[in-house]
């Protein structure tokens, strides 16, 4: 069974957001979003998985998501023919573990900075062509506030967004703590310090991943780590379990035309860390003693416990009366999240 997902993607300013029409939900951050797929996409089935997208957004945020669609799909999303010089479509047993775009083309001689919305007649409507566009003021019949919409105004219609954050607006989220947005995208060189497997320098240097891989050698062959490398400064280890023995290999640096590439081998290198440890979860490590696909990354060890800004116990009406207490700007504490079970909130005083 072919997977479907509609993903409706709306960036006027700042980074794009992705979010359902006529709904109650709110608006997704794009990254989270291909994230969430990319952990997801296989779990029930292994045939491909079709993403159609509803694209609202300007060129220049097109080809920022193009090479974040790369990124974070790598090997997984398809960019190519199946096979050279095909008459046919692959079938969907070909195809398994691939995900697919399904997204309009741009018509010939599109202009760098048009922009595009989609009308309720089916048809494409380019703001250039619009009487008028920008942000359009609306009074919130509940609250009574007045929230900024996008809007473009045509001949006979006038069209606008649910809802519109400028740049440097706080959301508030689940949790009722105010999510900071308008923050530039993730670089390619630091995608994966959000990811479970990196972690960065560790004080024990080569015998703490060790004994890391040992705790969790229940996972099984493959269980992996990536750490800071402590000989070669600027480098980085891949250290994985394999047959009751952790392995360590270095993922080496290089420049090429002024743009950093890492690699395990020289002739397969990568643009970032995150698309060299995604390739090898997919595609196996060969060595001369062994051959192998990174499966499950060691979690990370929650060295936050017992520090005296961590509160395990503190709701949000307590940490609210701790930092009254404290009288100091810059006062703050960390707690568990009273509503998203497993993430935590960070609550100071200004």
């Amino acid at each position: 069974m072919i997977s479907y997902i509609l993903l409706k993607i709306c960036g006027p300013d700042g980074t794009p957001f992705i979010y359902h029409g006529h709904t109650l939900t709110t608006k997704i951050r794009f990254m989270d979003v291909l994230r969430t797929i990319k952990e997801h996409a296989f779990v029930t089935s292994d045939y491909p998985l079709i993403l159609s997208i509803e694209d609202n957004c300007s060129l220049p945020q097109q080809r920022r998501m193009a090479s974040a669609f790369q990124d974070v799909f790598g090997d997984m999303l398809l960019v190519q023919p199946f096979e050279k010089n095909e008459s046919s479509l692959p079938s969907p047993h070909d195809l398994r573990r691939k995900i697919i775009l399904k997204h309009k083309k741009l018509p010939e001689g599109e202009e760098e900075n048009s922009f595009s919305v989609r009308q309720e007649e089916g048809k494409d409507l380019d703001l250039r062509n619009s009487i008028k566009n920008g942000i359009l003021l609306l009074e919130d019949p509940v609250d009574k506030e007045w929230n900024p919409h996008a809007f473009v105004l045509t001949e006979n219609k006038l069209y606008y967004t649910e809802n519109y954050s400028t740049q440097g607006e706080t959301d508030v989220d689940s949790d009722g703590e105010p999510e900071l947005e308008g923050l530039p995208s993730i670089p390619q060189d630091e995608l994966h310090f959000g990811e479970c497997w990196f972690h960065g320098k560790l004080a024990g240097n080569r015998q703490e991943a060790e004994d890391l891989l040992r705790a969790h050698a229940h996972l099984g062959d493959g269980t992996f780590l990536v750490r800071e490398s402590v000989t070669f400064v600027g480098d980085y280890c891949l250290s994985f379990w394999r047959q009751g023995k952790v392995n360590h290999c270095r993922i080496k640096l290089k420049q090429e035309r002024g743009v950093t590439k890492y690699y395990l081998i020289d002739t397969v290198c990568f643009d970032s860390l995150y698309s060299l440890i995604t390739h090898y979860r997919q595609h196996p490590l060969r060595s001369q003693e062994f051959l192998i696909t990174l499966k499950e990354p060691v979690p990370q060890p929650n060295k936050h416990e017992g520090k005296e800004w961590f509160h395990p116990q503190c709701t949000r009406a307590q940490a609210e009366e701790l930092l009254r207490k404290a009288n100091t700007d810059g006062a703050f504490l960390v707690r568990p999240s009273d509503k998203d079970h497993g993430s935590f909130a960070i609550s100071f005083r200004y």
